[in-house]
C-alpha cells in the first residue's frame, strides 16, 4: 500500500507493521477501534521540562478567537492590549477574565512560543484549535506546558526536552516531536477516512511521543502513520 502525499511531502510505501525500520512511517488502520491503555510513539524522555515559568503574555479574547489578532493579548492579567501577539520567548498564559476562550490559531498563522499555561481554571474551560503550526519551546526555552482542550488539524511540533499535557486531545493533523506530550483524559485520533501523522518522516524526520492516559477513539476507516525512525511503539490495544 502507498502513503498519499499529504501537503507536499514525499509519499513513502509502508507496511502493515509496527517494527520502524528507521526511515518509513508505520501505518496502523484501525476498524472503529477504541484504545484504553496507554500509547506511546516514540521513545519516552526521562528529562522534566523546566517548573514554575513566569507568564509573559496573557490572552484575554476582547476582540476575538483569533490567535493571530493582536487586541486579543494583554502583558498583564486583564490588562491593556500588547499590541502584539505572541512570540518565541512568550510563556502564554489565560487570563483570569478572559473572553472568548474558543481561541483559533488558523490557517494562515504559524507561532512559535516558549510554553503554554491554558488549564481548567475554576469556570474557564479554554480550548485551542491548531490549523496551521505552532511550535512550542525552543533552544533557548523549554518549560512545561498544560492545556485543557486541544484540537490538531494542521502541526504541533513539541521542541526536545519539552513536556506537555492535555485534559482532552483531538488529533486530525500531525503532532511531532522530540518532545512528550501526555493526554490524561479522552483522545479522538482522525475521523472517517482521515489520516493522522505522529512524527515526520523522511530523511530529516522526527518521532512522536504520545502517552494516551484515557480512553481513545480512532473512528472506522483513519489511517495513523507512525514515523518511528528506530523506536517502538508499546501499550496499543482494542
Amino acid at each position: 500500500m502507498w502513503l498519499p502525499k499529504r501537503r507536499g511531502r514525499r509519499a513513502h510505501s509502508t507496511r502493515e507493521s509496527f517494527a520502524a525500520d528507521g526511515r518509513s512511517p508505520q501505518r496502523l488502520s484501525m476498524l472503529g477501534a477504541t484504545v484504553v491503555v496507554t500509547m506511546v510513539a516514540g521513545l519516552l524522555l526521562s528529562g522534566l521540562a523546566a517548573a514554575g515559568s513566569t507568564c509573559t503574555i496573557y490572552w484575554t479574547g476582547e476582540t476575538s478567537t483569533n490567535w493571530s489578532t493582536n487586541s486579543n493579548w494583554s502583558l498583564t492579567d486583564g490588562g491593556v492590549s500588547a499590541g502584539r501577539v505572541p512570540s518565541s520567548s512568550d510563556y502564554v498564559c489565560m487570563s483570569t477574565s478572559a473572553s472568548n476562550i474558543a481561541v483559533d490559531l488558523n490557517s494562515s498563522t504559524t507561532s512559535t512560543i516558549a510554553g503554554i499555561n491554558w488549564p481548567q481554571t475554576g469556570s474557564l474551560s479554554p480550548s485551542l484549535e491548531v490549523d496551521d503550526t505552532l511550535t512550542i519551546g525552543s533552544k533557548t526555552a523549554v518549560d512545561s506546558s498544560t492545556l485543557n482542550e486541544l484540537d490538531i488539524q494542521g502541526t504541533v511540533v513539541l521542541y526536545k526536552g519539552e513536556a506537555a499535557t492535555s485534559s482532552s486531545l483531538t488529533l486530525t493533523g500531525t503532532l511531532e516531536g522530540p518532545g512528550k506530550f501526555t493526554v490524561s483524559g479522552p483522545a479522538t485520533l482522525g475521523s472517517s477516512s482521515d489520516e493522522v501523522f505522529l512524527g515526520e518522516y523522511g530523511a530529516s524526520g522526527t518521532q512522536a511521543d504520545l502517552v494516551l492516559q484515557g480512553a481513545t477513539t480512532v473512528p472506522s476507516g483513519t489511517d495513523v502513520y507512525f514515523s518511528c525512525r528506530g523506536r517502538t511503539i508499546r501499550g496499543l490495544g482494542r
